[in-house]
């Protein structure tokens, strides 16, 4: 997906949900795929199934309130995002939108708070795969 091959991408996730392996993350990446694709109503769709295939991977709620921030409901991307953070506190994406969307809203100091927060947690996220 990363390199543009959308074709292929959404090969592999609907095949991962046809064979009932890594539904919900094949559905929040399918989710993402649409996002890229322009096609937002499709994405919502796809965040949501991702949600209750397991409705405790952050991911979905996430990146659903990416999407609300995109189409400017500040409140439903902020009540998302929290979503997320209460089944992962330290889930770098969530923090990295909360920290986005407080920018938005013109509250620097929380704004900060989370993009450092994020970013420590992404670099927690990353050693730990390192010493895995």
């Amino acid at each position: 997906m990363n390199q543009g091959d959308f074709k292929e991408a959404e090969s592999i996730f609907q095949e991962l949900i046809a064979k009932g392996e890594l539904v919900s993350d094949a559905w929040n990446q399918l989710g993402v795929l649409r996002v890229r694709q322009n096609k937002s109503a499709e994405a919502r769709v796809c965040f949501e199934k991702g949600i209750l295939e397991n409705p405790t991977n952050p991911a979905p709620y996430s990146n659903l309130g990416a999407l609300a921030h995109e189409e400017g409901d500040l409140e439903k991307a902020t009540e998302y995002c929290q979503r997320a953070l209460q089944l992962d506190p330290d889930y770098p994406p969530a923090l990295h939108n909360l920290g986005v969307i407080f920018r938005k809203k013109g509250d620097i100091w929380n704004s900060v708070k989370y993009l450092k927060r994020a970013n420590r947690a992404e670099l927690r996220r990353r050693r730990q795969k390192r010493t895995r």
